[in-house]
Order: structure tokens, then sequence, then C-alpha cells
């Protein structure tokens, strides 16, 4: 039986149950999900993929402040233990650092493009300026440049609104 679910529905795995959240910023429809009682949650693209110790990839696709407020919420659940997208399980150690870490890479990567957008730069040199420092070895060997620049397109589309919007 399908269901629609939405933000705090629970749903009953007998013993155990996953609490939705919805975590918007890398889509409108991104959710992450805390198993309970074991303290765990499952996050969404939107707070970030942890690609290993002191680096995690953002992709904010759809909204900044989304991605933000989605941040708020998960770190204000708790959790314990988190699995990270296309990572897996975060040790439980690293949990304060994980938020910590995407927090400063997000904020990182919206200083980046919002000096590029006060300097004027075009669509084009923004994205040669973004290609140039975040496509890496470790990025190759996790992703197809093909992949990697169409996020990246949406990505910059999505800073230079909420820069445009700052400025406004």
């Amino acid at each position: 039986m399908d269901s629609v679910i939405g933000d705090r529905d629970v749903i009953s795995l007998g013993r155990e149950e996953l609490t939705v959240l919805e975590t918007k910023g890398h889509t409108d429809c991104s959710l992450s999900f805390a198993l309970e009682p074991h303290g765990m949650l499952f996050l969404s693209e939107s707070t970030g993929c942890l690609e290993g110790p002191e680096n995690i990839h953002v992709s904010i696709l759809k909204s900044y402040s989304d991605a933000m407020k989605s941040l708020a919420k998960c770190r204000r659940h708790g959790a314990r233990t988190l699995m990270s997208p296309h990572y897996g399980l975060v040790p439980d150690y690293y949990t304060d650092r994980y938020w910590e870490l995407f927090e400063e890479t997000a904020e990182s990567y919206r200083e980046f493009l919002f000096d590029l957008f006060a300097r004027g730069l075009s669509d084009d040199e923004v994205m040669e300026s973004y290609e140039a420092r975040y496509w890496d070895d470790l990025r190759r060997s996790e992703q197809p440049k093909e992949a990697f620049m169409l996020n990246a397109v949406n990505i910059v589309k999505v800073f230079r609104r909420e820069h445009e919007q700052a400025r406004a």
C-alpha cells in the first residue's frame, strides 16, 4: 500500500519506528528519517555527503536557506548516529563535527560564489572558477564530470538567486 508521508509523520516498524523529517535544500522533496529507539538519522543530501575526514560534499540544488534550516532541524533532532548519503555510517564521535563541517563548507561555497558575483563575473566565468576550485581528484573518483557539471550549474543558479535576493 502506498502512502503519502510528510514532516513528523511516524511509520511503525513494530518495535521500531521511523520519523519523517522534511529536509529541503538539495531538492524540494528531500526527506531524512530518524530510526527510533536507536537514535539513528538517515540523512538526505540536503545536509551534505561525507567524503572523508574533514571533507563533505555540499549539493544545494534548490535553496541555501532551506538547506541551513534542514541542518538546524536535523541537528536539533539529537541523533547519536548519522547515516550520510553516498558514504554510510558516520562514527558516533563525529556527529557534532559532521554538522559543523556541513555548515562551514556550505558557508565557504556561499562566500566563494558571492564574491564571484560581486565582482561581476559572467555565468561562464563563474562556472570556470567553480570547476577550477571544486573539480578535484576526489570528485573525479566519485562521479563523472558530466554529473559534476550538471550539479554545478544548478548550485551556481541557486547561489546567484540568493545573492540577488540579498542585494534587493
